[in-house]
């Protein structure tokens, strides 16, 4: 085989062990909130509210998810 099949096959196979991953691991940190569920104010440190995004759970669903 010629080294541009090599390549091809490594990027394919990068592909599928991407896609595999995430299927198999379907919740991602929330990034709005970093997985703690909550936003802190900027202006009053401890003061915070609920993640609107998450709804304090700290993780959401991925793109490549399950929609159970």
């Amino acid at each position: 085989m010629s080294d541009t099949a090599w390549i091809v096959i490594g990027i394919v196979g990068f592909g599928v062990a991407v896609y595999v991953s995430g299927t198999r691991n379907p919740l991602t940190k929330c990034r709005r909130c970093g997985g703690s569920g909550l936003i802190r104010s900027w202006l009053l440190p401890w003061r915070y509210r609920p993640c609107p995004r998450c709804g304090r759970a700290g993780e959401i669903r991925g793109r490549l998810g399950r929609r159970d």
